[in-house]
């Protein structure tokens, strides 16, 4: 019941704040359905049909075949100031048209600047894309730099990526950048993949789709279209489709499961763009050897057909190995005609444009399909460019230091925070006790560093084994250990195995936390010292900034709570409570069969939290109100925290955030009435169908003694708004008018925002 009572509190509540905050007709007109207007996406919100109708016929009537062809094209641009390749990229504007341009490894100055030159250059805006997986630093490096996605898909919050998605979006708003090709959908479902782990959110579909589509809640809802990759899968594989073409060895009903979930509800999230990868999936494609990114059945049949997505459709970089397959076509004509929308990265973008064009040209690619291509395009670029406007130009210094803000350092620090996950700690061995004596071994990797020295280690305690020690030496360390309560091991390769009979003799000798700086599956490289560790810490990365928060975690000094979301060995110990977790963290357990055969996620799980958000979405298309926050706790957890809309209704208003300071009247019912009331039902005091004059007999004759509970609760029932008690003091004879007013007469004293008061 305790259960029942706190999800119900949520969902009335939330009806509580929307019936509360609307807004009467004479405040403000309501706005659009966005259903009404044909819009199934998200970074539509707010536009009128008819504006953009009207700008994106203007555009294909004022261009020529050649320039719809070159829409279809985003070649790969390293950023540079150096004159000699500002006019290659300049020329690539002027002669092939290019409709947008991927930029790649440089700085923030060079991009910046080299960005705003080519816009200038553009008959028509040029969508600019990041391939920014972990956020700009992954190709810019002056830029903030985030932890990887497998760190974050261990802990709870997704709130967390949803502020991050937005942090990066305002970074790429100020790089004037439209288009972030994440996030990485694909399920890291074979831990001999070579080339997505850690990139990936995890190994459990319920995870990976859940922190995604919040991340990309957060990209989208900050004005930058978020890209699903690798369409439909790239986990369960063992090579790396940028050297060869991948197989997924998977049957049609495994990969519904598993690898095309998160795509499933990432497009039921409403969201913009896809990536379609190199691989060779025979379940889904019966020719064999043939891309997923060539392929008619996969990119029409499936993704848009049968999955129904209408966003735009990104291949896979066209340079690749894995798209590098003979043909009777060539490969950028079979990759428009197998369903893509946009060609990124071709090998020569003058030989692509050429070869698209001649097939137009020739009928091969009909002129119906180019129009209808180029109309997609263009409706994405009104939504992300000519709605909102380029930004105002600055000075490349002062954008970088923008970007690089007070913010992105918060955020930085909040995200390598939650990274760090703590998989088990047996009998409470972290956080390290203050009076405990503790080593630290470093494996392959200097005595001291920033972790020991973050950690507060002595430089006494702190020590270094190296492969090809003898074993005299690891007798001499292991003799050494013996004098300490504790010691922590730090392993930064992925292939530890060679420490493997050091690591045993120590797990069987000292109380140790084995501290893992590189892909979580060196843990099996090392699987008995593993077991009989006491903590097992998962960092990630070897980089300064995981190894300072991982120092926070095993000392205590930082505030993150991640409770886990994979492994049991935490809550062998009394570290989590099973409960809690499960409400906390709806998803489902993280190996495959497990989640096919175990149990249904509860309630608030990835299914019901698009909902809570298209609730939100269409009371906010309605004019119900400007905007909201919906929050939800169970068990002093909070297991939903997000906001919607903004401040006075447009577009470019200011946005609701978990700052935002409501008056106490718009929040007293749904914290204080609604729960009182849940209360009196749950204990059979009180019910919803109850009337006002059997609850308060004084209002039995009167006219509002058929009034329900349920219609005084949902202010249906037709009473004033609200009462001027102060009205009664006044002396009316003393007063020309009204004492006050929410509109300005002649003499009248401004008192605040819509309120005036009356001198006379």
């Amino acid at each position: 019941m305790k259960r029942f009572l706190s999800l119900s509190i949520f969902v009335v509540a939330l009806a509580g704040l929307f019936s509360a905050t609307a807004p009467t007709q004479t405040q403000r007109s309501p706005r659009p359905d966005k259903k009404s207007e044909g819009y199934p996406f998200l970074l539509f919100e707010g536009i009128k049909k008819e504006e953009l109708s009207r700008w994106v016929d203007a555009q294909m009537k004022s261009m020529s075949v050649e320039q719809k062809v070159g829409q279809l094209i985003m070649p790969i641009v390293y950023p540079s100031t150096q004159a000699d390749k500002m006019r290659q990229a300049e020329q690539l504007v002027r002669n092939c048209h290019i409709g947008g341009i991927l930029f790649q490894k440089g700085s923030l100055s060079d991009q910046y600047t080299m960005t705003r030159r080519l816009q200038s250059a553009a008959p028509t805006p040029l969508l600019i894309a990041l391939d920014g997986e972990w956020g700009l630093y992954m190709r810019l490096k002056d830029a903030p730099r985030f932890p990887r996605n497998m760190g974050l898909g261990q802990q709870k919050d997704n709130q967390l990526l949803y502020d991050y998605g937005r942090e990066v979006a305002r970074e790429c708003r100020l790089m004037g950048i439209h288009i972030n090709f994440a996030p990485v959908l694909d399920i890291n479902n074979n831990s001999k993949n070579p080339v997505i782990g850690t990139r990936s959110f995890g190994d459990n579909p319920h995870q990976v789709a859940e922190k995604g589509i919040a991340y990309a809640q957060g990209l989208e809802d900050g004005g930058v279209m978020a890209v699903a990759k690798h369409f439909p899968g790239h986990g369960n594989t063992t090579e790396d489709s940028h050297k060869t073409l991948p197989t997924v060895f998977a049957s049609r009903q495994e990969l519904d499961k598993t690898e095309l979930y998160p795509f499933r509800e990432f497009f039921r999230a409403r969201l913009s763009g896809v990536m379609t990868a190199h691989l060779n999936v025979p379940a889904l494609e019966s020719r064999q050897n043939t891309p997923s990114s060539l392929s008619y059945a996969i990119c029409t049949d499936l993704l848009q057909k049968g999955m129904g997505f209408g966003g735009l459709i990104f291949t896979d970089g066209l340079a690749m190995e894995g798209a590098k397959v003979a043909g009777s076509q060539p490969i950028s004509v079979r990759a428009i005609l197998a369903g893509n929308d946009i060609l990124l990265g071709p090998v020569d973008p003058n030989k692509a444009f050429t070869e698209v064009l001649g097939a137009v040209r020739s009928g091969t690619i009909s002129s119906e399909l180019l129009d209808s291509k180029c109309r997609k395009i263009l409706s994405f670029k009104y939504a992300l460019i000519i709605r909102p406007g380029l930004p105002q130009e600055e000075s490349a210094t002062r954008v970088v230091n923008q970007v690089n803000n007070r913010e992105a350092k918060q955020m930085a620090s909040k995200l390598w925070d939650a990274s760090i996950y703590i998989q088990k700690n047996k009998k409470q061995l972290l956080p390290l006790r203050q009076e405990s004596r503790v080593a630290c071994v470093n494996l392959e990797a200097a005595a001291t560093n920033t972790f020991t020295q973050a950690a507060g280690f002595s430089t006494k305690d702190c020590y270094a084994y190296v492969k090809g020690n003898s074993t005299a030496r690891m007798r001499e360390l292991l003799a050494s250990l013996k004098r300490y309560d504790a010691v922590v091991v730090t392993v930064r390769q992925s292939q530890p195995d060679w420490a493997g009979e050091f690591l045993r003799q120590l797990t069987e000798q000292n109380a140790t936390a084995i501290v893992f700086f590189s892909t979580p599956y060196a843990e099996n490289r090392i699987r008995t010292a593993a077991d009989k560790a006491q903590a097992i810490v998962m960092a990630y990365e070897n980089t300064s900034e995981a190894a300072l928060a991982a120092a926070g975690r095993i000392r205590g000094t930082t505030n993150n709570t991640v409770t886990p979301t994979q492994g049991s060995s935490a809550v062998e110990e009394g570290e989590a409570d099973p409960t809690a977790y499960m409400m906390a963290s709806p998803i489902a357990p993280p190996s495959v069969s497990s989640f096919e055969e175990g149990p249904q996620p509860p309630p608030l799980s990835i299914m019901a939290m698009p909902k809570v958000d298209r609730i939100a979405q269409e009371a906010l298309s309605r004019g119900a109100f400007p905007g909201c926050r919906v929050l939800a706790i169970h068990c002093n957890k909070i297991v939903y925290n997000k906001s919607f809309g903004t401040l006075d209704g447009s577009v470019r208003g200011e946005k609701v955030s978990s700052s935002t300071i409501y008056d106490l009247a718009s929040v007293t019912k749904v914290l204080a009435t609604t729960p009182a009331v849940m209360l009196l039902i749950q204990e059979g005091k009180l019910k919803l169908t109850d009337q006002l004059g059997f609850l308060l007999p004084r209002f039995a004759h009167t006219d509002l003694s058929n009034i329900t509970v349920q219609q005084l609760l949902l202010h249906e029932a037709g009473l004033r708004p609200s009462v001027s008690f102060y009205d009664a003091l006044i002396d009316q004879s003393s007063l020309n008018g009204r004492l006050t007013g929410a509109r300005q007469n002649p003499g009248w004293v401004q008192l605040d925002t819509n309120s005036w008061g009356n001198p006379f």
